[in-house]
């Protein structure tokens, strides 16, 4: 019969001594709530749980190989340490099907580790591991700048910070330079320098036709390969940016897809941002939905990308811009659109500024903290699109060695440092027979020509000519000995 024995000599309570197939158990009578500690005998469980009756409401059940909290009802559960100065819990937020660790005793506040139903984790205050080079922008914080940190005025080329195309065709006229920036805006923006923009040249009214743009050209095969364009599948991406500008209004990034070869179409895709005070930086995030305006060009089959050295998308900056280059804002579409008629004219006045630094953009729907590339690793990045010999400008000789390939013509042939997007286009810079002089045979001879020609991906070749001025097979030398000269080797697009 079953019964309560209290064993002296064993130190045991033992319940149901008869061992009849019955639940047993301890019932904790409370004023308002009643708890138990039972064994659930049909199913060979110990249970914890609230009220009277075995198997309700279980808390916590233990079998022969497991120890289970909860009983499958739509409530959180948890385990709470409870401490002198700071509790903690390990909880399920049922509602969200997350596990918590966190800070408190309310499962959700203060979260430190959630894994969600994906198995997907979120560490809090921790810079989570991330996929290296997420940053589709190289150079986005401006760090690199081979061929001047100066003002330079253009209307349409790489002039100053590398991989940025100064793009300028308005009645107006704006240069760049190198803004290198103080010790709290470093800590805003937590970048070195920012690219500055400025109008020098002022046009009121925009012709249809004319547009002023900041650029930037990613190259398709550096795109991630999940990416997805050309397919259902096309993720989000999102960009974030900081900006500082002295007018205030309303301003449009785009972003092209730019591949048309073949059966492919390109695309084009407006996004307005707000610039709310004057002289302020301010952080900008736009995130780019390849669905947006409730379109299907980008996951359409025409919305693929080729894998290759060309552009594979663009990203464009307006300061303004004419009506040929309007469309609705937040869509994709047809036509090639840099922004919205709403964009504000940076050629008003010759008191407009626009600074730009710390442009990401990567794939996802929330922007995170800015990629640090360090500065060699960048630098080899940019010198995939321009490199220069010598690299650093000094007034000290820098000397190649050239060889005689008849009598009008030395030549050497250089490696290249990184390779190359492309063939690069060589060019000298600076003043024959001063920046740049041919050595041979005890003395410097005159120069009537040079050429950096003959270009692959990682070499290219220097002529150096002058009339019968040399000899075949004579050993002779080229010096770069100013500031002013150099070999410039462009690869952009």
């Amino acid at each position: 019969m079953a019964g309560i024995e209290f064993d002296g000599p064993n130190n045991k309570i033992e319940l149901n001594t008869g061992a009849a197939a019955a639940d047993q158990h301890i019932l904790f009578n409370g004023n308002a709530k009643d708890f138990y500690v039972a064994l659930d005998d049909s199913a060979d469980k110990l249970v914890i749980g609230e009220g009277s009756t075995v198997g309700t409401n279980s808390i916590l059940t233990i079998t022969d190989d497991s120890l289970t909290i909860g009983d499958a009802s739509a409530v959180d559960t948890k385990i709470v340490f409870d401490g002198n100065a700071q509790d903690f819990y390990v909880g399920l937020d049922d509602s969200a099907d997350d596990l918590i660790i966190g800070l408190g005793s309310t499962v959700g506040t203060t979260p430190a580790i959630t894994i969600n139903e994906d198995l997907q984790t979120t560490i809090a205050n921790y810079k989570n591991p991330q996929p290296p080079f997420r940053n589709l922008i190289i150079n986005g914080d401006m760090e690199i700048w081979q061929r001047s940190t100066s003002a330079v005025t253009t209307t349409g080329d790489y002039v100053t910070v590398d991989r940025w195309k100064i793009s300028e065709d308005t009645d107006g006229t704006m240069s760049t330079e190198q803004s290198a920036l103080s010790v709290a805006d470093q800590a805003t923006t937590g970048c070195n320098f920012a690219l500055l923009a400025k109008c020098t040249g002022t046009d009121g009214t925009i012709g249809s036709g004319q547009s002023s743009e900041l650029i930037h050209h990613i190259e398709a095969q550096l795109l991630p390969p999940d990416l997805g364009y050309g397919t259902s599948s096309a993720k989000k991406l999102t960009l974030s940016f900081w900006v500082y500008a002295y007018a205030a209004g309303t301003y449009c990034i785009s972003l092209k897809k730019d591949d048309a070869a073949g059966s492919l179409t390109a695309y084009s895709y407006t996004k307005e941002y707000t610039i709310d005070a004057s002289n302020t930086w301010e952080y900008k995030t736009i995130t780019i939905s390849p669905t947006a305006g409730s379109t299907s060009l980008i996951t359409s089959a025409a919305g693929g990308i080729t894998r290759d050295n060309g552009v594979g998308l663009r990203l464009n900056f307006a300061l303004a811009m004419g009506s040929n280059y309007h469309q609705s804002d937040d869509t994709w579409m047809t036509n090639t659109a840099l922004s919205t008629s709403n964009q504000a004219n940076f050629l008003s006045s010759t008191s407009n500024t626009f600074y730009l630094t710390g442009v990401q953009l990567e794939v996802g729907d929330a922007a995170t903290a800015l990629e640090q590339i360090p500065h060699d690793v960048q630098l080899q990045r940019c010198q995939r699109y321009y490199q220069q010999i010598p690299h650093t400008a000094s007034s000290s000789w820098q000397a190649y060695p050239l060889w005689g390939v008849n009598a009008n013509v030395m030549s050497t042939r250089l490696q290249l440092p990184v390779v190359m997007r492309s063939n690069p286009t060589g060019a000298f810079v600076g003043t024959r027979n001063t920046d740049f002089k041919a050595y041979y045979d005890g003395g410097y001879q005159t120069l009537t020509g040079e050429a950096a020609t003959d270009t692959t991906d990682d070499a290219v070749r220097f002529d150096m000519s002058s009339s019968s001025a040399f000899a075949a097979n004579v050993a002779g030398g080229l010096y770069i000995n100013t500031t002013s000269g150099r070999v410039t080797l462009n690869a952009e697009f």
